[in-house]
């Protein structure tokens, strides 16, 4: 039988799938990384890093898989030098990732955080100081229009808003319904209220900064359910502090688990949630089924239609 390491457990759905071909092991912890995957075929990824040297130290290693989209925790370049296709799940979480953005998106403009949390109190005054706001003909900006960013979009039609979009590898035609923009400063400048959907890349990490923020205004809302390191934290907390803009809403952070003790869990203006954004349980059964299937089928010989590095594969 192959053998599987998977570094957190799938949906049981997922492990049925796995265990009728595989003897799939359950790592202990992320410490021990290296040592458990040493004799594996495949490797499944919810949680840690497949390094250049698990990759090196595994010449059994034949395919890699992220449950999820993004690949930023596995060494793609190395795995592609050692032709070893690496699968991930792409369109599994988007309707999740969307209905949670959109989700954060009437929690913020509403203020349901503070607004919650006064009630509980007993102030109910607070309604008259709670200022929420409406929706209609603002401008919300999506930058990265990839099956998620077009599902945010799609969702957030129904709030009569107009929509912008930036992502600079997006196909653009006349036919689509948004406006697309030239950069990534102009999308913050014309939005209300600006949704991050892009991978984490070389070209993304810092991406937005105090410079952006400010860009958005003292009238405007950030939300992020991509990646925490296509933010510059520290400047997102300043922003915050001297209300730069007027709230953010995260679902990723810089380093996770974040530390709460920052300064920036201790604003007013912000609402955050445990990288979640992805874990319906709908969501999670995609991509289980899609994770597990795609590494069964590098094992058997096929080529599963997931492989993100496919093109740079050279036989």
């Amino acid at each position: 039988m192959y053998k599987i390491l998977v570094t957190k457990p799938i949906h049981p759905i997922g492990m049925k799938i796995l265990r009728e071909k595989a003897d799939v092991a359950i790592l202990s912890s992320v410490e021990n990384m290296e040592e458990e995957s040493k004799d594996k075929d495949a490797i499944i990824l919810r949680i840690g890093n497949v390094t250049k040297s698990i990759i090196e130290g595994n010449p059994n290693l034949k395919v890699i898989a992220k449950h999820g989209v993004g690949v930023d925790e596995i060494d793609v370049e190395t795995a592609t030098k050692f032709k070893i296709p690496v699968v991930n799940a792409p369109g599994a979480n988007a309707d999740s990732v969307a209905e949670h953005t959109i989700a954060m998106l009437l929690a913020l403009v509403k203020n349901i955080r503070n607004s919650d949390i006064n009630l509980r109190k007993g102030k109910f005054n607070y309604r008259d100081s709670a200022k929420p706001v409406g929706l209609e003909g603002k401008t919300f900006g999506v930058a990265g229009y990839g099956q998620i960013g077009k599902k945010v979009v799609e969702k957030s039609r129904g709030f009569n808003m107009n929509t912008i979009v930036y992502d600079p590898y997006a196909e653009i035609n006349e036919n689509q319904e948004v406006e697309f923009c030239d950069s990534i400063d102009t999308l913050f400048k014309k939005s209300d209220i600006v949704s991050l959907h892009m991978p984490l890349t070389k070209e993304t990490i810092n991406l937005i900064t105090y410079k952006q923020l400010k860009l958005l205004g003292e009238k405007g809302y950030l939300i992020n359910c991509a990646r925490g390191e296509v933010i510059c934290q520290s400047d997102l907390s300043l922003a915050l502090e001297n209300e730069i803009i007027a709230g953010a809403a995260l679902d990723v952070f810089d380093k996770e688990p974040p530390d709460i003790n920052e300064k920036l869990f201790s604003y007013d203006n912000i609402i955050v949630t445990p990288h979640m954004a992805a874990l319906s349980e709908e969501a999670i059964i995609k991509m289980s089924t899609m994770v597990s299937r795609g590494v069964l089928k590098v094992l058997e010989g096929e080529m599963p239609e997931n492989v993100v590095n496919l093109n740079q594969i050279t036989y």
